[in-house]
């Protein structure tokens, strides 16, 4: 529900703006646009507002993983991916970005709520649906952070800050985070593989990241 409602608010400020590309469900928006004036970018009304509550949710699941989730079996994968997000949020506003920021977090986010699903119907005994909230788990994030998200990290690679090259390194530190998140999940969907070919060969719910820690410390 949370990231439903996310996902609708920041859809709803972002639909029809330059900030929004064809990819991801927009009309007029583009790489080019979103930075467009830079590093003077004029934000369309409410799109700060929804990089900040993005900034936010980052912020407090950090916390709640330090805090309480030690234990998991892949806390330092977790950690480094929250930490990566939040200093992207962090650059972002430092070298005024934030048109681009707001992108890469909705594209993060339009997946949450099929991961979210299918955690909850792997754990109950409807396997069908379990099926088809699987399937558009693995789809959806194979478009989002498969397919467009390379394509956005490859750009923030080759831009520079236009009359202001000492924010270059504010860029650089975008690139690098926004790689650091890209490897995690070509990592993730690897995982996603193993346990959707998994399911449909024993018709059974394995948690693979336990699999694979078990294996190390065997």
């Amino acid at each position: 529900m949370l990231y439903g409602g996310i996902i609708y608010q920041s859809h709803k400020v972002l639909q029809g703006t330059k900030l929004l590309p064809w990819y991801l469900g927009g009309t007029i928006g583009s790489f080019d646009l979103m930075e467009e004036g830079m590093p003077f970018i004029e934000l369309p009304p409410g799109a700060a507002e929804c990089l900040l509550l993005f900034m936010g949710l980052h912020s407090q699941l950090l916390v709640d993983l330090l805090l309480f989730h030690r234990d998991r079996p892949d806390f330092n994968e977790t950690l480094l991916h929250h930490i990566c997000a939040v200093s992207l949020n962090l650059c972002t506003f430092f070298a005024n970005t934030r048109g681009l920021g707001v992108i890469i977090a909705y594209l993060h986010a339009l997946t949450e709520p099929w991961v979210n699903l299918s955690r909850i119907l792997a754990s109950t005994h409807y396997k069908k649906a379990t099926a088809v909230s699987a399937l558009l788990m693995f789809l959806s994030y194979l478009y989002t952070r498969i397919l467009v998200l390379p394509y956005l990290t490859y750009r923030v690679w080759h831009r520079k800050h236009p009359g202001l090259p000492q924010f270059d390194n504010v860029l650089t530190c975008d690139a690098i985070f926004l790689t650091c998140l890209q490897l995690l999940h070509f990592h993730w969907f690897r995982l996603i593989i193993l346990m959707v070919s998994n399911y449909a060969r024993t018709g059974e719910n394995v948690d693979m990241q336990r699999v694979i820690e078990k294996k190390k410390t065997a």
